[in-house]
């Protein structure tokens, strides 16, 4: 029986335990845990083929699939880390991730033939693309059909320390930075996933998160270490939330794990009512502050399902945990719960030192499922993590979240906000999470987003609001005398504006850095509310 240390020995130990169970599907295919031994073996050997060795980078560049699966667990298999891209980034998006990391083969597929063919130009130091039969000039091409001849795979020695995958986020400043995590990281997030939520061989893993954001590694790892199956959903499932709950409920997937605002999408506009739902167990969310109301709808909904939410930065993987012992309390923050197993907390004020109890201050933890750093960047490092001894002249390393929080006295902590999302209105700190939730609690209202923008000379507090569907469109009027009854007065936004749809992310997220313009763009079409 084999008893993985790595990330590239969990499909072979699902193969030990049993070769014939479904380890992946989706719309090109499915594959027993058998199957995907010997398609992620292939690969290897291709890409072994192509020069790589162990510690290099391997970037990977295609659409959700049971293909793009493979490649994940066939680039670990041959010794490099994966490199997870956009799907949908252009060229010079690409390339300025194959040059910072250092790719030098990538892993693709043939509908990317037009962006590949801009590459060599952009990246020199790439040489290689494996999955795509028309040749592109400046790069050598590996064919689908060449990867599934290929033999002589060669298991090279690999070390837990050894680096898994490098994932690329922009962060709050729009720069891109590559989070490093080891073999170890990885697996000991996988181990802590399998043990809180009680993963099990018959579950069914719905995938609905891109593989460039970090929640992916849920289905990707802590699946395969419990000899579950995973639904890899494509992306356009992931824009008509109808389609996607229809296939959610016809796959009889028991596990759902994805970004808040795809779950309010899917209560608003999945046809809920209409699909049968009951084989889902487990409802997890992260990444975001949750509606209360969104989960409470959802609930009546998904009666076998009991929902979590699931905290850590994309620098921890994960660290926290809240079990809802059923439908949130209306008006009030879903905790973010308290650590797991293998982690450690500490709340600190602006110079670092631990704050009084009930006192909000920014979160550190510590943690075996922390990343080794940032790529090539130590000035990164060395503000993010912070440094405490231990005894034996040892020191034990903290990653500092920016997330303001707070513990009660239950043990359960409450997220307040982000130290960069927090501004001041006329010298008075104001959390933008905070106005957000209570826009979003208002009749009328599917998603609030908050930000500060220039006013007739000045910087100002402006909110814009999403109509839900069922209701029509909300009065602005009244809804700006609704939270003047909530918020205190400087809280208050100076103007609320429509929006048609939330700016966001390529991982789903609210996109902060979108939001300043798109409030500005439309306070001039649509004129004052005050």
């Amino acid at each position: 029986m084999i008893h993985p240390f790595l990330l590239s020995q969990l499909l072979a130990a699902g193969a030990d335990r049993d070769a014939d169970a479904p380890a992946v599907r989706s719309g090109d295919g499915a594959l027993t845990y058998g199957e995907a031994v010997s398609a992620t073996e292939r690969l290897a050997a291709a890409l072994q083929a192509c020069g790589v060795r162990r510690g290099d980078r391997v970037g990977l560049y295609v659409h959700k699939s049971v293909a793009s699966f493979v490649a994940i667990h066939a680039i670990l298999r041959s010794g490099a880390a994966y490199v997870p891209i956009d799907p949908f980034a252009p060229a010079r998006v690409v390339a300025g991730i194959a040059e910072d990391c250092g790719i030098e083969v990538l892993v693709s597929e043939q509908r990317q033939r037009r962006v590949l063919a801009e590459l060599p130009a952009l990246a020199p130091g790439l040489r290689s693309v494996v999955g795509v039969s028309d040749p592109v000039e400046g790069l050598a091409c590996v064919s689908p059909a060449e990867v599934a001849a290929a033999d002589g795979f060669v298991a090279p020695k690999v070390l837990s320390d050894d680096l898994a995958y490098v994932m690329y986020t922009s962060g709050s400043t729009g720069v891109p930075k590559g989070l490093m995590h080891t073999h170890r990281s990885g697996l000991r997030y996988a181990q802590l996933a399998v043990d809180t939520y009680g993963v099990r061989p018959q579950d069914r893993l719905a995938n609905s998160a891109p593989f460039h954001f970090d929640i992916s590694t849920f289905e990707l790892f802590a699946g395969p270490l419990a000899g579950a199956s995973s639904l890899i959903i494509p992306e356009p499932y992931l824009k008509m939330p109808a389609s996607l709950s229809q296939l959610v409920a016809d796959e009889r997937c028991t596990f759902w794990y994805s970004v808040p605002f795809l779950l309010a999408e899917l209560l608003q506009r999945g046809a809920l009512d209409q699909r049968d739902l009951t084989a889902l167990r487990w409802g997890l969310f992260g990444g975001e502050v949750a509606d209360p109301a969104v989960i409470s709808g959802l609930s009546r909904h998904l009666p076998n399902a009991r929902f979590s939410n699931s905290y850590g930065p994309a620098e921890v993987n994960q660290c926290m945990f809240h079990h809802l012992p059923g439908p949130p309390p209306l008006g009030r923050t879903i905790p973010i719960g308290r650590s797991w197993g293998d982690a450690e907390l500490l709340i600190v004020d602006e110079d670092r030192r631990p704050v009084p109890a009930g006192a909000v201050g920014e979160l550190l933890v510590r943690t075996s499922t922390m990343m080794a750093g940032y790529w090539g960047r130590p000035d990164l490092d060395a503000r993010a993590f912070v440094h405490s001894p231990l005894p034996g002249g040892r020191q034990a390393r903290w990653y500092a979240t920016g997330d303001l929080v707070r513990a009660g006295a239950d043990g359960e902590h409450e997220f307040i906000g982000r130290r960069d999302h927090q501004i001041k209105v006329r010298g008075n700190r104001v959390e933008l999470e905070s106005v957000e939730s209570v826009l979003a609690g208002l009749t009328g209202v599917a998603h609030a987003v908050a930000g500060v923008v220039e006013v007739e000379g000045t910087t100002a507090l402006v909110a814009g609001v999403v109509a839900d569907d069922a209701a029509g469109a909300p009065d602005l009027d009244v809804l700006l005398r609704q939270v003047a009854e909530v918020l205190p007065p400087y809280a208050v936004p100076y103007r609320l504006v429509s929006i048609d749809q939330l700016p966001l992310t390529p991982s789903g997220k609210i996109d902060r850095r979108a939001i300043r313009g798109q409030l500005a763009e439309r306070l001039a079409t649509q004129g004052a509310r005050t």
